[in-house]
């Protein structure tokens, strides 16, 4: 998990006295850093920044708890291929057919690219037609590479339009972006004309970043969360005394 392999590098700095992370002393011969479980976008940044000074490699797995399933034997959006000789038989069925009576359940040789399939599973260990939870699609038919979407959870089909999760993630994205910049342009002139006068300032691009990065930025100031009191407090022994003793009294 990428935000585990990033707790565990910050500790091993911490105990190494060093300010951050440097896999390049720690690890000279670091060759591969295997990845999975969690969309890896978020991460990418960060983990080639901590990588800038090794030969490592970064590939993408994809585990589940009903079998090892695919990895990537490619680059980052080449899709992950899929293991085909372990005991496990895949079936794909089309997102929008999910929920129907008799819905379509292709196998590795039917499948087809660019299509969203919910992943379905019979393993040697007992599992029949297990629906995994996961949806997919092929980027690859020979061999059969795929790429994870979302969850079906997370899909959105109320009236038939049947998103998937990274679609909804894409679209609340963009759709922010064009807010902001047609609030920004309405609201303040010298922004206006710097968008549309020929001085090249794009549109605002929002990135989201994983949970915990606001938390971080702040510790990094010598504040905790939002605000600075519990630190000053903390680091207070006469204050965190006084405060100690009133609500003693108080109790």
């Amino acid at each position: 998990m990428p935000s585990w392999l990033l707790l565990f590098f910050e500790r091993m700095a911490a105990t190494q006295s060093n300010e951050a992370p440097d896999l390049a002393t720690s690890f000279p011969n670091l060759e591969m850093l295997v990845h999975g479980g969690v969309d890896f976008a978020p991460y990418r940044q960060r983990f080639g920044a901590l990588l800038a000074r090794t030969h490592a490699e970064l590939r993408a797995v994809y585990p589940a708890s009903e079998g090892f399933f695919a990895a990537a034997d490619r680059g980052p959006g080449d899709g992950l291929r899929l293991m085909l000789d372990i005991g496990i038989f895949y079936e794909f069925v089309p997102v929008e057919e999910l929920h129907d009576s008799t819905p379509t359940r292709h196998w590795a040789g039917t499948v087809e690219k660019n299509v969203n399939y919910a992943i379905e599973v019979s393993t040697c260990a007992g599992a029949w037609a297990y629906l995994v939870g996961d949806t997919v699609e092929v980027v690859d038919t020979n061999p059969l590479r795929v790429r994870v979407t979302g969850r079906i959870s997370h899909t959105l089909s109320a009236f038939g339009e049947h998103l998937i999760g990274h679609e909804l993630e894409e679209g609340a994205l963009s759709r922010f972006s064009e807010t902001l910049d047609a609030h920004l342009c309405a609201t303040n002139e010298d922004y206006a004309a710097h968008r549309s006068g020929g001085f090249g300032t794009a549109a605002p691009e929002v990135r989201p970043v994983p949970s915990g990065s606001f938390a971080a930025w702040m510790k990094t100031r010598g504040q905790l969360g939002g605000q600075h009191k519990v630190p000053r407090i903390i680091n207070d022994a006469e204050l965190f005394t006084d405060l100690r003793r009133f609500a003693e009294s108080s109790a």
